[in-house]
């Protein structure tokens, strides 16, 4: 299903449950800017603010596991990895 919107278009994919955030459902929000956001089935919900406790810059990441060779994966893009209170993934922000 695809919603569009004013300021951004909603890929929705159900995979199974009633749709709401907490069942087996994936978000995908994209803007003018050509930034993603993947929410993930355990993310409480985008209208909720500060769910986010962590985030972690996967070109980082790959300096700090001293695997720079995997950062031409990228190229100009990134990828922000958010964790939620529990440390777990919740979404991904994908910079284009």
């Amino acid at each position: 299903m695809v919603n569009s919107g004013s300021r951004h278009d909603d890929f929705q994919i159900k995979h199974k449950g009633d749709g709401f955030m907490g069942d087996d459902y994936v978000q995908l929000d994209a803007d003018e800017r050509g930034v993603f956001y993947v929410y993930l089935p355990n993310h409480p919900g985008k209208e909720i603010p500060g769910v986010v406790s962590n985030s972690i810059r996967l070109r980082d990441l790959f300096v700090d596991l001293g695997r720079t060779d995997l950062l031409q994966l990228l190229g100009e893009a990134d990828m922000v990895l958010d964790c939620g209170e529990d440390g777990k993934l919740i979404g991904v922000e994908i910079l284009a």
